[in-house]
């Protein structure tokens, strides 16, 4: 890279790296709420359901990487 300053060291590109894919995350889990609410007005069941459960696996996800 070409602009001046201190290099990024390591540890601070992974922290980045980490921070972007939870706030990916949980933009994720804001749309799969959506979903599930358009679902529920829809009265499609069956896709509450799948809804659900993948909120419930980024939820754990989330978990597992310290977010609640």
């Amino acid at each position: 890279m070409f602009w001046p300053g201190d290099p990024v060291n390591r540890a601070l590109a992974l922290a980045c790296r980490q921070k972007l894919r939870l706030e990916k995350a949980q933009r994720e889990r804001e749309q799969l709420w959506a979903e599930i609410e358009r679902a529920e007005r829809e009265k499609d069941g069956p896709r509450v359901v799948e809804l659900i459960r993948a909120k419930q696996l980024l939820d754990r996800k989330l978990r597992e990487a310290g977010r609640p």
